[in-house]
């Protein structure tokens, strides 16, 4: 399997993030890659707390979100991508997707900052210690 690390410089402009993270999956998928890894908080990188509650998503709802699944299906990948700061019914958590080539499999939670690993065949995934 080929794998991309992709890298990039975020800003605090998720619409252009996303259009520069889609230009790089595309190169990417047009090099062969089976899978592909976005660098952490690919689609917003914010400098104030204002900033960065803007951008919270709810769960399952958000562009961050449907940019994976959408960039998952259209360049066939499996797709892994965070840190997306979702909104969820008990306090805000941070999440990393990952994506199988036609739909959003998984998504690991993490309150603490650490490393989390999300494998798209896994039942529970769990924050990495």
């Amino acid at each position: 399997m080929k794998v991309a690390a992709i890298q990039m410089t975020s800003t605090r402009d998720v619409r252009a993030n996303l259009v520069e993270a889609g230009r790089l999956l595309g190169e990417a998928a047009a090099r062969g890659a089976e899978l592909a890894v976005l660098p952490e908080n690919f689609s917003f990188m914010g400098a104030t707390e204002a900033e960065k509650i803007a951008a919270v998503e709810r769960d399952g709802d958000g562009p961050a979100q449907a940019f994976l699944a959408e960039q998952a299906e259209k360049h066939r990948l499996f797709l892994v991508g965070g840190t997306i700061h979702i909104r969820d019914p008990g306090p805000m958590a941070a999440r990393s997707l990952a994506t199988t080539r036609s739909t959003c499999s998984t998504s690991t939670s993490r309150v603490a900052r650490r490393s989390v690993i999300s494998n798209p065949r896994a039942r529970a995934p769990a924050p990495a210690s």
